[in-house]
């Protein structure tokens, strides 16, 4: 599973280096964020990952760490 996570994280830095470069609207950028999108939904049918509506992110200042938690 490390290997989908890289393959996300990859494609992830493809599409935001694209965008940089040619524009949010761009083809190049509109389909890095298609496969991205594709492989996010495989992790999380896999349950590699989880949905955002599933996370709480504790962002206290105080500890000045983030902490994720699975609800």
């Amino acid at each position: 599973m490390d290997l989908l996570r890289n393959l996300i994280e990859e494609k992830r830095q493809l599409m935001i280096t694209s965008a940089k470069i040619w524009g949010l609207n761009s083809e190049k950028t509109i389909q890095y964020s298609q496969e991205l999108d594709l492989l996010l939904n495989i992790a999380q049918n896999a349950g590699v990952i989880y949905p955002p509506d599933k996370i709480h992110i504790n962002t206290n200042p105080i500890s000045k760490s983030y902490n994720i938690n699975r609800e």
